[in-house]
């Protein structure tokens, strides 16, 4: 049995992170505010593929939440 070839870089070996922070604060009772920002990073292992084949994200989230 021979080795297996793709041309779709997702196959290939590779390293992924997510990483995140998330505040919250609670002026009253009844309301929250929350703001956060997440980070997904990935990197190749295989030393053929390009860099620019594996995606990087920055995400930043906030919100605003009522109770009653």
């Amino acid at each position: 049995m021979g080795p297996f070839y793709s041309s779709d870089f997702r196959l290939s070996a590779l390293d992924s992170y997510s990483y995140g922070l998330k505040f919250v604060w609670k002026p009253s009772h009844w309301s929250e505010l929350d703001i956060g920002y997440d980070r997904y990073e990935m990197h190749g292992r295989d030393g053929v593929t390009l860099a620019s084949a594996y995606p990087t994200a920055g995400i930043s989230t906030a919100g605003v939440k009522f109770l009653w």
